[in-house]
């Protein structure tokens, strides 16, 4: 008996963004109170990762986001479209743990972790010099 799967090609399209060090002004992280953010956690907090981006790094961004393929989906019954869009360091992929709350505008790029630890991690992977170590908090 077989199976088959059928979905559509762009429920796994996504774009690679590749940073380095000299794509980078700084880094925070930030700890987010995760039902407030609709980010639920066992430890009842999220983490937003913040890469601010030189100029070039800026518009490279934006063109990789222009033409990542949109791709929409539904949470608590609302429905959104992401364009899906993945950080790389030294060749090797920064996933995300919410995708769907991940930005790639202005500025900076935003991911999010489910841990301190993997925030940490995933920041000093793209630039260990330009992370802040303080952990900024919304308040929480």
């Amino acid at each position: 008996m077989s199976i088959v799967l059928l979905l559509p090609l762009n429920a796994w399209a996504q774009s690679i963004l590749p940073l380095s060090c000299s794509d980078v002004t700084k880094i925070e992280i930030w700890r987010l109170r995760g039902e407030a953010w609709h980010r639920p956690s066992k430890e009842g907090y999220s983490y937003a990762v913040i890469v601010y981006l030189t100029k070039e790094a800026q518009e490279r961004m934006a063109k990789v986001y222009a033409s990542t393929e949109e791709t929409p989906f539904m949470v608590d019954g609302c429905r959104f479209i992401i364009r899906h869009v993945q950080l790389s360091a030294n060749g090797k992929p920064i996933r995300s743990d919410a995708p769907a709350s991940d930005s790639f505008s202005g500025k900076q790029a935003v991911i999010s972790k489910k841990t301190e630890e993997a925030a940490f991690e995933a920041a000093k992977r793209i630039c260990p010099a330009k992370v802040s170590e303080t952990l900024l908090t919304d308040g929480s």
